[in-house]
């Protein structure tokens, strides 16, 4: 795991769903390890960091997680004066 003061790498994965014979985007985030041992494959694009203390035993979010924004995308916000 990619720790930082209490914060680890999260990715989306993609998951074989055995009900529609796809493949199909995970509803939460895990850590890289997380998803390998799910036999999963990890979604680098959508890395985000988050607290250590959200995750369960196995490295993964809740369902529906929605991560904070991040990077270069996130909304710029400023200081008033």
């Amino acid at each position: 795991m990619s720790f930082s003061i209490g914060r680890v790498e999260v990715f989306r994965f993609k998951k074989y769903d055995i009900s529609t014979g796809k493949m199909q985007h995970s509803r939460q985030f895990a850590t890289r390890e997380g998803i390998k041992a799910a036999g999963c494959l990890v979604e680098e694009e959508t890395c985000r960091l988050v607290e250590c203390s959200i995750l369960d035993g196995n490295g993964m979010t809740a369902l529906d997680f929605v991560p904070p924004e991040q990077g270069p995308t996130a909304p710029q916000t400023s200081v008033k004066y």
